[in-house]
């Protein structure tokens, strides 16, 4: 996903949480943030990887098992394991940057604002955007309303919905 692809999705999660938090503070779940988890499980899966295979590889290395041939194709792979984490390690810093991007816009426009260090409350002027109708005439939902469909798991189908959270959010930033 795209930076404001992200950013959208983080803001409808961080709105859904202290929309339905409101007006209590609370802890913004980083950990339960879904694209941030994804990419820092892929992280871990491929560190195991590379310890695995960097383990074995020694291993037998020092048994003598290995033939030079061997020896220059494990590190090879290894090498290539490494370079795949590195980016991997780059792509989970990137979506933690832009989480923290949207807790500080989030922020600086006086959507949400820290009571203590690390808990959130949605503000009057968040309350408000949220609470306006999505679309036209009676009888539509608010935004918040729409957020938190699109966020209930039963009804996620991935970037249809993170579309959906782009333009939702858009609308409760924009409040057009």
């Amino acid at each position: 996903m795209k930076n404001n692809e992200l950013f959208g999705v983080f803001a409808a999660q961080i709105f859904a949480s202290t929309y339905e938090s409101f007006p209590v503070a609370i802890r913004i779940p980083r950990e339960d943030m879904s694209a941030l988890m994804s990419a820092q499980t892929d992280t871990v899966i491929t560190e195991r990887k590379v310890s695995t295979r960097s383990g074995m590889q020694t291993l037998l290395d020092e048994a003598g098992v290995l033939s030079k041939e061997a020896v220059v194709a494990a590190t090879a792979k290894l090498d290539a394991l490494n370079e795949q984490l590195n980016g991997k390690k780059a792509e989970a810093k990137r979506i933690a940057d832009v989480l923290e991007g949207a807790i500080f816009a989030l922020t600086a426009e006086g959507f949400i604002r820290e009571r203590e260090p690390g808990f959130y409350q949605l503000t009057f002027k968040g309350l408000a955007h949220l609470s306006k109708p999505f679309g036209t005439g009676e009888g539509q939902p608010s935004i918040a309303e729409r957020i938190l469909n699109a966020l209930n798991p039963a009804n996620f189908v991935g970037s249809v919905t993170s579309g959906t959270l782009i333009n939702l959010v858009g609308r409760a930033i924009g409040g057009s």
